[in-house]
């Protein structure tokens, strides 16, 4: 069965761009017939048909799939780890800063799965790709960096998975670029203050970044698909959450939910 979970409205003038929709239930390498129609009290109108092909399934059995163990990829000020589920082990060290830069620090990660591609930034507003495909030949390039030289350490990185897009911010605005580094385009401006936290939700296709403004941090959320060809200013986000300090947060795509430390608590 195929259903739809979810419309929204995203404001837009253009009346093409006016909503979307998503499905679920569907099947990998499947042609499916989407039909859009109007209706009003009289009748309905004529209706618009087109065919929509589904991407299709990676493996065709199970002894196709990857068998690889569980693991956590972390972060220090100066390097990145692949650690085992089993912590009793020590982690493999896959990149260290200090063989780039003495100075700086790490300040935020970004994973592709699929593409296993880790992304790294640092307090001068450097991106740098790791690519572990293969066990222990981590290469890392340097992808992005910035025209004039950055010292912060709220630079935050945040991954488009289904679109193959990284976001990060640089000092008063929100940005994105591809997976090697090109094509930047600023998607949020104006801000007064650096944000504190980023985050994107390809799954509901939301945007969402934490920022502090007279004493107070706001979580604010902006459509994904205001951003597709346009920038936005900071006024023009969805405040949806407010409190005296946010120093953190999580999204639950599948759940729609957000996870937020508060006290000795978890939020949601």
């Amino acid at each position: 069965m195929v259903n739809v979970i979810s419309t929204k409205d995203t404001h837009n003038s253009n009346i093409n761009d006016a909503m979307h929709y998503m499905f679920t239930g569907l099947k990998p390498g499947t042609i499916y017939n989407v039909e859009v129609s109007c209706r009003n009290e009289v009748s309905k109108g004529p209706k618009m048909v087109r065919q929509i092909e589904t991407p299709r399934c990676l493996f065709t059995d199970s002894s196709d799939q990857d068998t690889e163990e569980a693991y956590l990829i972390l972060a220090s000020e100066k390097n990145v780890f692949k650690q085992s589920h089993d912590i009793m082990q020590l982690p493999e060290t896959m990149f260290r800063l200090t063989d780039y830069s003495a100075f700086d620090n790490i300040t935020s990660i970004a994973i592709h799965v699929s593409l296993k591609f880790v992304f790294v930034s640092d307090t001068s507003g450097t991106i740098r790709r790791i690519c572990f495909r293969e066990s222990r030949n981590f290469q890392v390039k340097t992808i992005y960096k910035p025209s004039k030289k950055i010292n912060s350490n709220h630079i935050y990185l945040s991954i488009d998975w289904l679109n193959y897009k990284l976001y990060f911010n640089e000092e008063i605005s929100i940005s994105k670029i591809d997976l090697n580094g090109n094509n930047k385009y600023d998607v949020i401006t104006n801000f007064v203050h650096m944000i504190t936290e980023l985050h994107i939700d390809p799954y509901n296709a939301y945007l969402y970044y934490a920022y502090e403004d007279n004493m107070e941090v706001g979580i604010y959320r902006v459509d994904m698909n205001l951003i597709k060809s346009k920038t936005v200013r900071f006024h023009e986000s969805r405040l949806i959450y407010k409190d005296t300090a946010v120093t953190v947060l999580t999204v639950d795509y599948a759940n729609y939910r957000i996870y937020l430390p508060k006290s000795n608590s978890i939020l949601s």
